[in-house]
């Protein structure tokens, strides 16, 4: 398990970064991520202003077209030269401005700790392991008040529990997969209720956390990424509508006299699907789910948080958990189960090259995937998975539906 070499070129290779970072609150007189947002939206507003097809994309698209380019040739009027000079310099160490960003709160959470001068840990003697025994899990509730002290593969510094989320957060959320729109809601990745899975090994004084997902329960239902305009617009194509409603029956949470056959629209169907439940208690928004670790272990670890994570939302009395999902081995795994443990209800192409990723709004139906994960070892998982993958790919690499 070897820290990220981003990280490392932070530190030692690329001192004109840290430069800008360091001072961007005494030259310009406002928090960082302020001035990163400023310049975000302001470039943003420009680039749909020449293209209006870019309103209802992402942030990874906007950034990436060629007007987004065309419009950081000049400064932003109303703003000072300065401002322009630091965008044009941290714009030829990263990809966008999004990457910039990103990397400033992975610099500030690493030079937080750096700073303490705190014992750091080397990972090179530090073995991956599929023995689940090895293996510790938790919820935590009001994460920023808990004061333990963990590991994280992201830093060589224990941690507290909210940075490391946050950073893992960072790391796989926003740097790998792009979904810069977490820059602008960090600051729940450090509050809340999460779920935790961390690998324990005698050579280290504290756990490695391996896994983080944030659980989001009913009374703030309204702050769901779920029920967000963007996840509720006109390009979300509904699915499964009967087979969704037919569960939730069953489950006893949703009256059966209920009839939606005279709704029309997507999000017309979703809204009245929620205010229709009756207990709403049983239900949860699990979002942000993370893994960490090198390709081989991450598919591990994907099989193992699912499997604790469905034990967690089973003991604390969830019957169904609404979630977003990208990850294609995730959707994979299942399609090859039978019994509606997992049932998308929408699905969208969140940009142009996404033709073959698919972004699924669903649900996982808590009791029915725990069965299927507590009797599947990992052997099995995997086989399974990429037997699907394989059909997928036999298939064109269109988007297959549940």
């Amino acid at each position: 398990m070897n820290i990220s070499s981003f990280a490392a070129k932070l530190y030692d290779n690329n001192d004109k970064v840290i430069g800008i970072f360091e001072t961007l609150e005494k030259n310009f007189g406002i928090d960082g991520n302020t001035f990163f947002q400023t310049i975000a939206d302001l470039r943003m507003k420009q680039a749909v202003e020449q293209s209006p097809a870019l309103k209802e994309t992402n942030i990874k698209t906007k950034m990436n077209s060629p007007q987004y380019a065309k419009c950081i040739q000049s400064k932003i009027a109303d703003k000072p030269e300065p401002w322009f000079e630091v965008e044009k310099q941290l714009l030829t160490s990263f990809g966008n401005w999004a990457e910039a960003w990103c990397a400033f709160n992975i610099w500030n959470i690493h030079h937080k700790y750096h700073t303490k001068n705190t014992s750091s840990v080397n990972y090179n003697n530090f073995e991956d392991s599929q023995d689940e025994q090895l293996f510790i899990d938790f919820v935590v509730q009001r994460v920023e008040e808990h004061s333990n002290l963990y590991y994280s593969p992201h830093s060589p510094y224990p941690m507290l529990l909210p940075d490391i989320i946050l950073l893992t957060n960072l790391y796989t959320l926003v740097w790998e997969q792009h979904w810069y729109e977490i820059l602008y809601k960090m600051e729940i990745s450090l509050v809340g209720t999460h779920f935790i899975l961390a690998q324990q090994n005698n050579h280290l004084d504290y756990p490695v956390v391996v896994s983080t997902a944030l659980i989001n329960t009913y009374e703030n239902s309204e702050d769901w990424l779920s029920f967000a305009p963007f996840f509720r617009a006109d390009y979300w194509h509904s699915i499964n509508q009967n087979k969704l409603t037919k569960e939730f029956e069953r489950l006893d949470i949703l009256p059966d006299m209920v009839k939606f056959s005279e709704i029309k629209s997507y999000e017309e169907f979703e809204s009245s699907l929620w205010h229709s439940i009756e207990k709403k208690s049983k239900c949860c928004e699990v979002i942000r789910l993370t893994v960490a670790g090198n390709t081989r272990q991450r598919i591990f670890l994907l099989y193992l948080c699912q499997k604790r994570l469905m034990q967690q939302l089973h003991n604390f009395g969830f019957d169904v958990a609404f979630t977003i999902i990208e990850q294609p081995l995730m959707l994979h795994y299942y399609q090859s189960l039978t019994d509606n443990e997992y049932i998308p209800f929408s699905y969208c192409k969140l940009t142009p090259e996404s033709a073959k990723s698919v972004t699924h709004k669903g649900v996982w139906v808590v009791d029915k995937l725990k069965h299927a994960l507590s009797q599947c070892r990992y052997q099995h998982y995997k086989t399974a998975t990429f037997d699907k993958l394989k059909q997928h790919r036999l298939h064109g690499n269109e988007p297959r539906h549940i």
